[in-house]
């Protein structure tokens, strides 16, 4: 007998909606959102999201940048962004979405380009703890309106060494 009344919904199928009870937001109310976009088989595929945190800097999870089979980070010159984007470019041909039919499908945002993967050095595949990953980027063009760095909580700039 459950003391919480908790409804479980699980999603099995791709055609399953992604956002439960949301909205599309407006275009570039997250200015700060970048899209982690892994080359496979020669294509870029949206893969995982980040945040900005600096004009060279994304923060995202370490299991989207660690090989879990070798437990090394992937090669950086695999991973890309896409930086002030709406819609995520590669679901044109991935399978990783839902069909868009809004009207925002031009809005792909800038890429930038990966050059130093730094997965937390206590991040550990089996069990997700200390799942943090920085990626330092080439330097990205933030206008405040598209693109802009994120507000940590209780940080002001912060300094990345």
């Amino acid at each position: 007998r459950n003391i919480l009344d908790i409804k479980i919904i699980r999603f099995d199928s791709c055609d399953a909606p992604r956002i439960f009870r949301g909205y599309e937001p407006p275009p570039h109310e997250y200015p700060f959102v970048a899209r982690m976009r892994q080359r496979q088989k020669g294509r870029p595929i949206g893969a995982c999201g980040g945040s900005i945190i600096t004009q060279n800097y994304i923060l995202t999870a370490a299991h989207c940048c660690v090989d879990e089979r070798t437990g090394r980070p992937h090669n950086m010159r695999k991973i890309s962004f896409a930086i002030g984007a709406h819609y995520d470019g590669t679901c044109s041909y991935s399978r990783q979405c839902l069909p868009y039919n809004g009207k925002y499908k031009c809005e792909t945002g800038e890429i930038v380009s990966s050059k130093r993967i730094i997965p937390h050095p206590k991040y550990k595949a089996r069990d997700h703890k200390w799942d943090f990953c920085l990626i330092k980027t080439e330097t990205m063009t933030l206008d405040d309106a598209a693109t802009k760095i994120v507000q940590l909580a209780g940080l002001g700039s912060p300094t990345i060494v």
